[in-house]
């Protein structure tokens, strides 16, 4: 369930790993976000709610909670999950509140340890409340869990004043894994700054000064530097940097172009050395040219078969 809102000046716990620099967004595409709803006097949301694998993962949600708790309570009966019917907020600042939609509360009966080994092979003692995190992956279940999940449930605790979160992770073959995590408290200030640096170029924005975050890719200075559509020609002789900046694209742009032809020119006489030939030697690089068969796919492209060529070091 949805409890944070951008026109109600907070920010929720699975924004926090994109403006923190480890979600899979940008801090930018939040800010801009963020700008945009609260211009429109309406929530603009970028989230992937109509992705057929976070529709599965809501409605998977209740089983997997029901899986892991009868997990649990092979270590301790008492064990209880409860859902939070409403979010956890906590005000950092005038302007910057942090909200968290919890997907379930843990608790223990009074002086009960729940004592268990997780997934990460540490012998872990729970006692009181703490928070509940339940992830669909799709991965392997070898594979860590990743930063922005980290973040995400540091920032719960943080909101909730939590002290520790049960992760519950579903992975390919069917399998349940536990990890736990105690608030951080150093990560929790640097979470704090987030948010309210993230309030704070927001106010900016509305008082018309840009605030960006340094942006990550050209294209991205291209989406949210919008252009007045004027065809007026400006005059930036007085910038002493920009001539090199021009100087080195240019070269770097003649270099591109000029190392793709030679690449593409030693691809082709390789491969008519090499003939009916799949595989070859020298020098210390093995160069394949093998056979590869593709099937009829679902947008009906055609059977074929070709050949892949590839140069790496043995």
């Amino acid at each position: 369930m949805k409890h944070t809102s951008y026109l109600k000046r907070n920010i929720g716990c699975s924004q926090v790993p994109e403006i923190m620099g480890v979600g899979f967004g940008t801090p930018n595409q939040q800010l801009d976000l963020c700008v945009r709803s609260i211009k429109a006097k309406k929530e603009i949301s970028n989230d992937l709610s109509g992705n057929p694998k976070v529709q599965a993962g809501i409605k998977l949600e209740p089983v997997i909670a029901e899986m892991a708790l009868d997990k649990l309570r092979t270590f301790n009966k008492s064990i209880n999950f409860e859902e939070i019917k409403e979010g956890k907020f906590i005000k950092l600042a005038p302007y910057a509140t942090l909200g968290a939609s919890l997907d379930r509360i843990i608790s223990l009966k009074d002086k009960e340890k729940l004592i268990f080994t997780d997934t990460e092979n540490i012998m872990q003692s729970l006692y009181g409340i703490g928070n509940c995190q339940i992830k669909n992956f799709s991965g392997a279940p070898g594979i860590p869990l990743y930063e922005y999940v980290e973040t995400q449930v540091q920032a719960e605790m943080l909101a909730a004043s939590l002290p520790w979160t049960l992760i519950v992770r579903f992975t390919q073959g069917w399998d349940i894994q536990l990890y736990v995590r105690f608030a951080n408290k150093q990560l929790q200030e640097k979470i704090k700054y987030a948010v309210i640096d993230f309030w704070e170029r927001v106010e900016k924005f509305l008082d018309g000064k840009e605030a960006w975050y340094d942006f990550e890719t050209s294209r991205e200075v291209s989406k949210l530097l919008k252009g007045n559509q004027s065809k007026k020609v400006i005059d930036l002789r007085s910038d002493n940097q920009l001539p090199g900046l021009v100087i080195e694209y240019a070269q770097a742009k003649e270099s591109e172009v000029a190392s793709k032809d030679m690449k593409i020119k030693a691809e082709r006489e390789i491969k008519k050395k090499l003939g009916e030939n799949e595989y070859a030697e020298i020098n210390g690089f093995k160069i394949s040219h093998q056979t590869v068969f593709t099937k009829e796919t679902v947008i009906k492209r055609p059977a074929s078969k070709t050949r892949r060529f590839s140069i790496r070091p043995q």
